[in-house]
């Protein structure tokens, strides 16, 4: 069979795709036979059956690079999240060694001695000797000892301050103010930092005019360093008497004393208004766990710091 075709002529083929794409015949009146028609039309098909076989490899490239991809970021996923799971435990694990028993109270007296005197002993024993590897990894968080016995010094001196001030303001109405003014400031840190075990043996009774008569902090750029001192001079030795002897037996008072009628375990009347440990709802401050472990510490301070013993030079 024989085709005849114009000298410009636009056929129009479609490929396996269903993209059609134009061709171009040019003839000088010449004939075509069936033969290079056939031949034409297998090179196109082969040339099509090419493509759909580079696309098919593409496709599976593409689809084990992204298969690749996900496992890739499943796997990283479960080893972070099995890092972060072994790093909750240890954390946990470090807690279980600071935290101590609940069942011995300061103000149990009916508690028996010798299992009083053996339940602290296990809460403050430490481990002597050489660290063994891994050991120094231990983060020294808030719940060491040292750490609790700071803050429940804070604690305690923080809110006396607060009942001092607020006397001296409903006694004398007027404060003043600047420099001559009649407040209490905080105090520098030392007392509070320090953790040694004869300091604070001593500083169980010492008195507060004392503990309040030292430096006051140095964020206070305009007052003079010994401005709690001179305060507390002044109250002690005013003119009208009965704010004199008011004065007198509240700054006579010694930190153990403020101890006891902050967690409970003694009233003294002239603290009364004190804010008390029961009042301050320090479990929306801090975490239970860490609130639990300080409550034991305010109650049992004075037992702890009994069965301290000095560190041999």
């Amino acid at each position: 069979m024989m085709y005849n075709y114009p000298n410009d002529y636009y056929n129009i083929y479609e490929d396996n795709f269903g993209e059609c794409a134009p061709i171009l015949f040019q003839y000088e009146n010449s004939d075509i036979d069936e033969n290079e028609h056939g031949n034409y039309e297998q090179n196109m098909n082969n040339e099509n059956n090419d493509k759909s076989f580079k696309i098919k490899i593409f496709i599976d490239e593409t689809t084990n690079a992204i298969n690749e991809k996900n496992t890739k970021e499943k796997t990283e996923k479960e080893i972070e999240q099995k890092s972060k799971k072994e790093k909750t435990i240890k954390k946990e694990k470090e807690k279980e060694k600071f935290v101590p028993k609940f069942n011995i109270t300061h103000k149990d007296n009916t508690t028996n001695n010798n299992e009083s005197n053996e339940d602290f002993t296990l809460i403050l024993k430490k481990k002597r000797g050489r660290e063994k590897k891994g050991e120094s990894e231990i983060i020294h968080n808030k719940y060491p000892d040292d750490n609790l016995r700071r803050k429940c010094k804070h604690l305690v001196l923080q809110n006396v301050m607060k009942f001092f001030n607020n006397k001296i303001k409903e006694i004398y109405k007027n404060i003043g103010y600047g420099m001559t003014i009649k407040k209490l400031l905080i105090t520098n840190q030392e007392q509070i930092s320090n953790a040694t075990i004869p300091f604070n043996k001593i500083f169980l009774n010492k008195k507060l005019s004392e503990i309040f008569s030292v430096n006051i902090s140095t964020r206070y750029t305009n007052f003079k360093p010994e401005h709690n001192k001179l305060l507390i001079s002044k109250l002690l030795n005013d003119e009208d008497e009965t704010k004199r002897n008011y004065f007198n037996e509240l700054f006579s008072l010694t930190f153990v004393e403020c101890l006891r009628h902050f967690n409970g375990s003694r009233n003294i009347p002239i603290l009364n208004g004190l804010t008390l440990l029961n009042e301050l709802n320090i479990e929306n401050e801090i975490d239970e766990e860490y609130s639990k472990t300080l409550r034991f510490y305010i109650d049992n301070y004075e037992k702890i710091m009994e069965r301290k013993r000095d560190k041999k030079k």
